[in-house]
C-alpha cells in the first residue's frame, strides 16, 4: 500500500529517509500533497540515476570487450575490400562499364570509412575516383553550414577560430545555440505585464528567496550540530565529518530533500514536526524540490541520451538499461554477420569473373527517380543473394 509523506507511524531508525519518517494524515491539504508527490519523484529520480550509472560502466566494458574489437576489424575488412576494388580497377581486366560501376562502390565504401576517421591514404584513393576531392567537398560542406547558421539561427560564423572541418563547426554552432537559448530575451522583446502577472511574478519570486533562506536556514544548523571541531572524542569527531561532507554536497547543490535526511538522521525530529510545517514554509520547500526535480532530471537526461543515439535519437517508452543491452546484443550479432560476409566477398572477388557477375546486376542511381540500392549484394557460388557489404 503506498504510503503517503505526511503522517506519522512510529519513531524512525536514525537513517531511514523523510518519506518513511511521515507517513498518511487524515485529510492532506493540497500543498502537502504536491510536497509528497515531488518527494516520490525525486527518490524514483535517484533510483534511476544510480541504476544508470552502474550501467554505464557495465556498458563501457562490454564495448570495450565485445563490440569495438568487431568494429575495428570490420573496418579492416572493409579497408582490404578498398584495396582489392582498387587493384581491380588498375588491373586493365574491367571494362568501362564495370569500372563505373565498381567505382561508384568505391565511392560509397570510403565515404563511409572517410566520414568514421581520417586516412591519408584513404583520402589519396578517394581522389583518384572522385570528380571532387575530398578536401574540396569538407570545405564545401564547411560553406553550407556557415551559411545555414546565419541565415536560420542568426549566429555571427566570422567568428569561429576553430580548425575547417565540419565536425569541429557543428560542434562550435551547437554551443552557440545552447548559449543563445540560455539568454534571457531582451527588454524590448518582453511583454508588457498585466497587473495581476506582475503580482503573480512577485509572489513566486518571495517563495523563491523564501526557500533559499529555507535552504540556508537547515544547512546552518546542521553545520552548527555537526562542527567538528566542537568534539572531543575521536570516533565522534569522524562521524561528524563524514555527515558534514554530505551537509555540504547537498547544500551545494541545492538539495533540499537530502538536507532534510540529514536533518532527521542528525536530530530528534518526528513526523509531526515536519507536518506541521506551515503552509508558506511548504511553499518555498515545493519550490526548492520543483528546481531539485529539473536538476535531476537534466542529469538523467544526461546519462541516457548517449544510448538513446541507438534509437535514433528518441528514447522509446519504458527505456531501461535492459533495452539498450538487446540492441547492443543485436549490435554485436550484426557486426560479426557483416564480417563474415565481408571476409567471403573478399575471397569471391579476386576472382574478377566472380566480382563481374556481381556487377552485372548492379545500377548506379543518380537521378531523382532512380531508387538509390546501395552496394550490389554479393553472391555465393551457387548465385543465392547473402548480407550485403
Amino acid at each position: 500500500m503506498k504510503r503517503n509523506v505526511f503522517s506519522v507511524d512510529e519513531a524512525a531508525p536514525p537513517h531511514t529517509p523523510i518519506v518513511a519518517v511521515l507517513a498518511s494524515a487524515q485529510k492532506l491539504t493540497k500543498t502537502q500533497k504536491r510536497f509528497n508527490r515531488l518527494v516520490e519523484q525525486i527518490n524514483a529520480q535517484r533510483a534511476a540515476i544510480t541504476d544508470w550509472q552502474a550501467y554505464r560502466d557495465r556498458y563501457q566494458q562490454r564495448l570495450a570487450a565485445d563490440y569495438q574489437p568487431l568494429a575495428a576489424r570490420i573496418r579492416e575488412k572493409r579497408i582490404a575490400l578498398v584495396d582489392l576494388f582498387d587493384r581491380l580497377m588498375d588491373s586493365g581486366e574491367l571494362g568501362q562499364r564495370h569500372r563505373a560501376k565498381l567505382r561508384d562502390i568505391l565511392d560509397g565504401l570510403l565515404s563511409g570509412l572517410l566520414a568514421e576517421a581520417g586516412d591519408p591514404v584513404l583520402v589519396a584513393i578517394y581522389d583518384k575516383y572522385a570528380d571532387v576531392s575530398f578536401a574540396e567537398q569538407q570545405q564545401q560542406r564547411v560553406e553550407a553550414m556557415r551559411g545555414l547558421a546565419g541565415e536560420a539561427f542568426g549566429i555571427d560564423v566570422d567568428a569561429y577560430a576553430g580548425v575547417d572541418s565540419p565536425e569541429d563547426l557543428a560542434a562550435w554552432l551547437d554551443e552557440q545555440i545552447q548559449a543563445a537559448r540560455a539568454e534571457p530575451p531582451p527588454a524590448s522583446q518582453r511583454r508588457r505585464q498585466s497587473g495581476k502577472a506582475a503580482e503573480r511574478e512577485a509572489a513566486q519570486t518571495e517563495v523563491a528567496q523564501g526557500g533559499v533562506r529555507a535552504l540556508r536556514e537547515i544547512y546552518r544548523k546542521l553545520a552548527s550540530t555537526l562542527h567538528p571541531d566542537r568534539e572531543y572524542d575521536v570516533a565522534e569527531r569522524a562521524r561528524k565529518t563524514e555527515l558534514m561532507k554530505e551537509v555540504n554536497q547537498a547544500y551545494a547543490g541545492r538539495d533540499l530533500l537530502r538536507l532534510l535526511e540529514l536533518q532527521i538522521r542528525v536530530e530528534p525530529i518526528d513526523g509531526h514536526t515536519v507536518a506541521g510545517l506551515s503552509e508558506e514554509r511548504l511553499r518555498q520547500y515545493i519550490h526548492v524540490l520543483e528546481a531539485r526535480v529539473g536538476r535531476l532530471q537534466d542529469d538523467l537526461g544526461a546519462l541516457m541520451q548517449p544510448f538513446a543515439l541507438m534509437f535514433g535519437g528518441v528514447l522509446p517508452r519504458g527505456f531501461a538499461p535492459d533495452l539498450v543491452d538487446r540492441a547492443l546484443e543485436a549490435d554485436i550479432v550484426h557486426l560479426k554477420e557483416s564480417i563474415r560476409a565481408i571476409e567471403a566477398d573478399l575471397s569471391l572477388f579476386r576472382d574478377v569473373r566472380q566480382l563481374k557477375q556481381c556487377l552485372a546486376g548492379y545500377r548506379i542511381a543518380r537521378t531523382d527517380d532512380e531508387e538509390d540500392e546501395g552496394p550490389p549484394p554479393s553472391r555465393t557460388r551457387s548465385g543465392r543473394r547473402r548480407s550485403q557489404w
